[in-house]
């Protein structure tokens, strides 16, 4: 719809050779959803532009509150379809008819169920999500994290033609005003947002899933829409020969090492820690201490090892999460006798350290419990490598309540 055919069928090969898309939405995060949402977004304001049509600001509408709905970062496509229309002269006049506010509506409606439950738990999540907004310090060598993330999850090719073709559309080209101005809108406000971030503290490079369907046509634009000369046409070109057998590439590596964990990289393998290797082996064992200590269950001190836990201990016991307990408002709470103990906490630590050794998840498990014993420590193991390390502690003697229920 914006550049041709051709860039279309370009662009749809960069989305789904990025690892963002062929391998991050193979994993059941709310990036998956929130991508295809944001889609839509993009798909629907080029019908707008296309088409001059007032209804498809309803199909705007609906799929920015699906977006909405998966994540709160896509709030900043709010932000872009507003930059859009206040800097294109050619769509300004929409902001003098009911449609695009009636998409707003559509998209608040949609949210609604979100608002409500928020208003009804003391609007945790907001809090939990937009408390991360503030700047805590000054620590830059988190950008240099963040860009390496990017380069890697959309491929090294096609990150230099996004960020050349992102940067060409926006500083201005031989394309339509309207159409340029549209794929630079939904995506600075993300990219600014997240870079601003990384000066104090960590982004997960998954962080940036909204603004791929947009950087993948602003690649595929640099590929086949846009002219260049000199050095950047031999980078352009380069980038273009190298993007498929590239990232298809690196495809291949990364699901050959999440199927087999060829390489030993212990827990700086993303693929073991996401995908539960080692897990199958150490839930049998955490079941038999369970039940050789006759405790009817685990706690937990984070919502990860809570749903390991869960699913792979063969007889599949409670498991509680002691802290952050409106995360599991919805789930059938504990009752006291069962929190009295005896019961195992199972604690997720870096590396092993010795015995009796002082550690914070040990004094928060001694603030709750009269009786906190390790008795065990188990690695995590694939192919002999260790990725992270279990302690297993047996409790007793609830001191009080031991949920933090704030």
């Amino acid at each position: 719809i914006l550049f041709g055919v051709r860039v279309g069928a370009v662009a749809a090969l960069y989305f789904n050779l990025t690892l963002m898309v062929g391998a991050g939405t193979l994993i059941i995060t709310p990036d998956a959803p929130l991508i295809v949402a944001s889609a839509f977004v993009l798909y629907f304001l080029a019908k707008v532009a296309e088409s001059g049509r007032g209804p498809w600001w309803l199909g705007v509408g609906a799929a920015a509150g699906c977006a909405l709905l998966s994540k709160y970062s896509a709030l900043m496509l709010g932000a872009g379809i507003l930059l859009w229309l206040v800097l294109v002269p050619e769509m300004r006049r929409w902001l003098a008819t009911p449609w695009p506010y009636l998409g707003g509506l559509l998209a608040l409606l949609l949210f609604t169920p979100v608002i409500l439950w928020n208003a009804e738990h003391g609007y945790v999540s907001f809090l939990k999500q937009f408390g991360r907004a503030g700047f805590g310090g000054f620590e830059p060598w988190y950008l240099f994290e963040f860009v390496a993330a990017q380069i890697g999850l959309a491929t090294p090719s096609i990150f230099v033609l996004s960020l050349t073709g992102l940067w060409a559309l926006t500083a201005g080209s031989e394309i339509s005003r309207t159409e340029r101005v549209l794929i630079a809108a939904l995506v600075w406000p993300t990219l600014i947002y997240f870079i601003v971030h990384s000066l104090h503290d960590r982004v997960e490079g998954n962080w940036l899933a909204p603004i791929y369907p947009t950087l993948v046509v602003a690649a595929a634009a640099a590929s086949h829409a846009l002219s260049w000369r000199g050095s950047w046409r031999t980078l352009i070109e380069r980038s273009r020969s190298l993007a498929a057998p590239v990232g298809l590439g690196i495809f291949l590596v990364v699901a050959l090492q999440a199927a087999t964990g060829l390489l030993p990289l212990d827990g700086r393998d993303p693929t073991a820690r996401a995908l539960a290797a080692g897990w199958r082996d150490i839930g049998l064992k955490i079941d038999e201490i369970r039940v050789r200590s006759h405790a009817p269950g685990i706690l937990t001190l984070n919502y990860a090892d809570t749903a390991w836990l869960s699913f792979y201990l063969p007889s599949h016991p409670p498991v509680v999460q002691i802290n952050e307990r409106l995360r599991w408002v919805n789930s059938p709470q504990p009752d006291d006798k069962f929190l009295r103990g005896p019961l195992l906490a199972v604690i997720e630590e870096g590396e092993p350290h010795p015995a009796g050794s002082d550690n914070e998840p040990r004094h928060a498990l001694a603030d709750r419990y009269e009786k906190v014993t390790e008795i065990a420590r188990l690695p995590r193991l694939r192919r002999g490598v260790v990725i992270d390390y279990y302690v297993v502690y047996l409790i007793d003697g609830a001191k009080g309540d031991p949920l933090d229920r704030s």
